[in-house]
């Protein structure tokens, strides 16, 4: 049975660039060493990056665009995985909204590479936006499989929000737990 790890938008822009906070800040810097010490955990480590273009800010042609500071324009320093987690992820797949809008294809790369899935981690930024929207996708794609959130390798736009939507989370049977707990019985 293989474990599969999701890293979505762990980019500069949400963990100490113009979107960041001092828990995004604070929990990227768990994660890489959790990538560091783990990466081994699992078959497959596919990161998501959320991917802009000036034009949707600057035209306000999305409502993306309209509503949130400019953020992550592909090839700008924002848009780079914070620290050296590209080093642990084995694809990353370009979004260009909350959910991964190619995410058939995400799902068709899991298949494509015959996995036996038994379980799904997930960690990234923000809790409240992407992770959540990305993670009910998944329970959506494998309504049998464990998911099971990392919240101490994620940070949501406020802990209210990221405690809200962990909640959530849970409600739509998707686990979470401190790094340190994971695969261990509660």
């Amino acid at each position: 049975m293989d474990k599969i790890l999701v890293v979505i938008d762990a980019q500069v822009d949400f963990t100490t660039g113009c979107l960041g906070s001092k828990q995004a800040a604070e929990a990227v810097v768990r994660l890489q060493e959790y990538l560091k010490n783990h990466k081994n955990d699992y078959k497959l480590v596919l990161a998501t990056a959320d991917t802009h273009q000036n034009s949707e800010f600057d035209e306000k042609s999305t409502i993306e665009g309209s509503e949130i500071p400019k953020h992550c324009i592909k090839a700008s320093p924002g848009y780079a995985l914070a620290g050296d987690i590209a080093y642990y992820v084995d694809e990353v797949i370009e979004k260009s909204t909350f959910m991964a809008d190619n995410f058939d294809s995400l799902i068709d790369d899991i298949c494509a590479r015959d996995y036996d899935v038994e379980e799904i981690d997930i960690c990234g930024f923000c809790t409240d936006i992407c992770v959540i929207s990305n993670a009910l996708l998944l329970r959506k794609e494998y309504p049998d499989v464990k998911i099971c959130v990392i919240d101490d390798l994620c940070a949501g736009t406020s802990e209210q929000n990221h405690k809200a939507a962990l909640d959530v989370m849970s409600s739509c049977l998707i686990e979470h737990c401190a790094s340190d707990r994971l695969g261990k019985k509660k």
